[in-house]
């Protein structure tokens, strides 16, 4: 099992990805901050199911405070 949580904004006629906490491809739950070719920040390594589980909602409370902070409201935490 693996998730990828994506914050995306549409710019005239093309969606852009702003940020993206996902569990693929590199071992670890990492996150990107815009482009997937940038460096990406580890949060956590993946050894088993229960990391990616236990990872899954701090991934979308974090995405969703950008999305907060992007509308100039109060971030969750």
């Amino acid at each position: 099992m693996a998730f990828a949580i994506v914050l995306s904004q549409c710019i005239g006629d093309q969606w852009v990805e702003v940020v993206c906490i996902d569990t693929l491809h590199h071992g670890c739950v990492h996150r990107h901050d815009g482009d997937h070719d940038a460096p990406f920040k580890s949060i956590r390594d993946v050894n088993s199911q229960q990391d990616v589980q236990e990872s899954f909602h701090d991934a979308y409370d974090d995405v969703y405070n950008e999305y907060l902070r992007a509308r100039g409201l109060d971030e969750l935490r």
